[in-house]
């Protein structure tokens, strides 16, 4: 059996890979299935670790490509850094160094689709937390039993264990 591979190993692997797998636009699939998966995968088959090869290389890809993602760091009011990724659809990415007009232009697209989401995952947290909050009748009372008096949680269903409660 091979030691663990280093993640600066791993990482300039996945790099390698990337370079290897983009079209001729600069776009590169990463998703379930994709050619750096499969790469990802023979690469760490070779190395002989007592893995799942496929579900391991799907981590690292997923993790990579988290980690790769636009973001605003402190004193940084841009999201350009030449090293990250534009979402641009299931499983496609561009590195903006690279990246076109056209592919600016999905990324856009990309990012309002996933606003739009977790618009909409707010604002149906907030109905949840509202029409909760509206039963409470003292401040000594617990959620579940708000759940159980007027929204149905049964005894046929086991509520989440309390931590602190051991």
């Amino acid at each position: 059996m091979s030691d663990p591979i280093r993640s600066d190993v791993l990482n300039a692997k996945i790099e390698e890979l990337l370079q290897r797998h983009q079209d001729s636009e600069g776009v590169i699939f990463i998703g379930v299935g994709s050619q750096v998966e499969d790469d990802l995968t023979l690469f760490l088959e070779n190395k002989a670790l007592p893995r799942d090869f496929r579900r391991e290389a799907r981590v690292l890809l997923d993790r990579y490509d988290k980690n790769h993602k636009p973001r605003r760091n402190p004193g940084q009011p841009v999201l350009f850094d030449p090293e990250v990724l534009y979402v641009l659809g299931e499983g496609d990415r561009v590195r903006a160094a690279t990246a076109k007009r056209k592919q600016v232009i999905l990324a856009i697209i990309e990012r309002t689709k996933a606003h739009s989401r977790e618009t909409e995952d707010y604002q149906e947290d907030m109905v949840f937390f509202n029409s909760r909050l509206a039963k409470f009748t003292s401040d000594e009372e617990t959620l579940l039993e708000v759940e159980k008096r007027h929204f149905g949680f049964g005894a046929d269903q086991e509520p989440p264990q309390d931590i602190a409660a051991d």
